[in-house]
């Protein structure tokens, strides 16, 4: 087996390991220390101070070509070697703004650059959020003309032994205080169609004609329902009962 011819040693030095050898890089001509016996295995060691040395001594000896970027339009020298990884783009900007389309947003309209891949319609997550509160309101809600499932719901049992599932312990103990009153009540009777939205009172007693709304936490979409129904229903008359009501009139 023939050696790889290597360079000349520059300087043998003596230690408890044995002998070093000082050789000088082929690329950067920078010295450095190598076990003698790695010099007469005729390995790359002997060559290079660093593998990074040895691998753009390598690059330096391949040729370049010419090579037009598919985005700018920028011709560029390249190698072989990177050409055979198909180098297309003179930067990573190039790259980037190839592999981007030019979208416009659904909710506020702004122009901005986004990867194909990701097939992106908003520019960020608040106008996603935005869009899709519009578009889910009024008869596009899948829940539009349902009613509502929240709180932990109870059956009550009226007087004439009929069975009404009510969905909060505040509705419970009114029902109760109403057929202690004696009057005549009905949970849940009709639902009315508002603006962009539907709404069932939840209880009309015959003797006040009015219709009760059980509030704990009179919440601002909850104003909004009411203030929708009395604009539509001018004619109908809508109580909301909150809790420092109810505590008043000891229902609670």
């Amino acid at each position: 087996m023939k050696r790889r011819k290597l360079i000349k040693i520059i300087k043998i030095r003596k230690n408890d390991r044995g002998f070093n050898c000082i050789m000088e890089c082929l690329y950067c001509k920078k010295r450095f220390k190598i076990r003698k016996s790695y010099y007469d295995l005729g390995i790359d060691k002997g060559k290079y101070c660093s593998v990074k040395c040895l691998g753009k001594d390598r690059l330096r000896k391949i040729d370049k070509i010419e090579i037009k970027c598919l985005n700018c339009g920028k011709k560029f020298m390249s190698r072989n070697a990177f050409y055979e990884r198909n180098v297309k783009f003179c930067s990573r900007k190039c790259i980037s703004e190839y592999k981007s389309d030019i979208i416009e947003c659904l909710n506020c309209g702004k122009i901005f650059k986004s990867k194909k891949s990701n097939k992106s319609k908003y520019c960020c997550k608040k106008c996603k959020w935005n869009y899709q509160k519009i578009s889910f309101l009024g008869k596009n809600n899948h829940r539009y003309g349902k009613s509502s499932v929240h709180g932990k719901g109870e059956w009550y049992i009226r007087k004439d032994k009929t069975k009404v599932w009510m969905r909060s312990s505040y509705e419970i103990a009114f029902a109760k205080w109403l057929d202690k009153k004696k009057l005549t009540w009905e949970y849940e009777l009709k639902r009315f169609y508002l603006k962009d939205r539907t709404y069932v009172p939840d209880f009309w007693i015959e003797e006040w004609k009015s219709w009760i709304e059980i509030k704990g936490w009179f919440h601002k979409r909850h104003q909004e329902t009411v203030r929708q129904f009395r604009e539509y229903n001018p004619n109908e008359n809508l109580l909301v009962l909150t809790k420092p009501l109810l505590e008043a009139m000891k229902v609670l």
